[in-house]
This record gives structure tokens, C-alpha cells and sequence, in this order.
């Protein structure tokens, strides 16, 4: 259980020191771009929420529909990301800011060719 706790303490301060935006753009390059902006920023208001579980495909695929497992993954791995390569970072945080508004089939798009993009 303390493992657990420790994930969720990650997430929230995460979203409290680094700001929404910046889990955002965790998940969505923590998937690769599966995660559009809009439904990234869905599954941090779950979290907010207090939900635990998730079903979207690569939730179900990949942690076992396990929402605080997907959360904390990405953020961990955008942490490093930030450490070693953080002009990487402000490029994928200034790519989410400008789509974000968009519609989401745009979104959807653009997560499609996410992983052939220059970042």
C-alpha cells in the first residue's frame, strides 16, 4: 500500500510544483501521442476525482486499467526527460500548448504522426 500512496503523492505533486500543463505533456509523450491533450487533461481531472482505474486501451493494455500506475509512469519518465534532455521538454510543452484548443479529431491527428515529429 505504501507503494501505492507513494505513486499518488508523485501525481499530486507533480500537478501542484510542475503545473497541468506539464502532466499533460508527460502523458502525452509518456504515449507516444496516444494521449491527445484534451483526454490527458480527462484523465487528470479522474484523478482529481479520486478515481483509481481507467479504461482506455492502452490503460487496459499496458497497467491493467490501473490509472495511477499510468499517471506515475509518465510522469517518472518525463522527469528524467527533463533532467537529460529538457530543451525536449519546453519543445513537446510548447507543441501541447498550441493544439490543445484544438478539436479533438485535430488532436487525434496529430498524435498519429506524434511519433514521426521532431522534438
Amino acid at each position: 500500500m505504501a507503494e501505492r500512496d507513494e505513486m499518488k503523492e508523485l501525481i499530486r505533486k507533480a500537478l501542484d510544483e510542475k503545473g497541468e500543463l506539464w502532466v499533460i505533456s508527460a502523458l502525452v509523450e509518456g504515449s507516444i501521442g496516444y494521449h491527445s491533450p484534451k483526454h490527458a487533461k480527462k484523465l487528470i481531472d479522474a484523478f482529481k476525482r479520486g478515481e483509481e482505474q481507467d479504461y482506455c486501451e492502452r490503460c487496459m493494455a499496458c497497467f491493467d486499467a490501473d490509472l495511477i500506475k499510468m499517471l506515475a509512469q509518465d510522469i517518472r519518465s518525463f522527469q528524467t526527460l527533463e533532467r537529460t534532455r529538457p530543451e525536449k521538454v519546453t519543445k513537446i510543452q510548447k507543441l501541447v500548448t498550441k493544439i490543445m484548443d484544438y478539436d479533438e479529431v485535430r488532436q487525434t491527428e496529430i498524435g498519429l504522426l506524434y511519433p514521426t515529429t521532431e522534438l
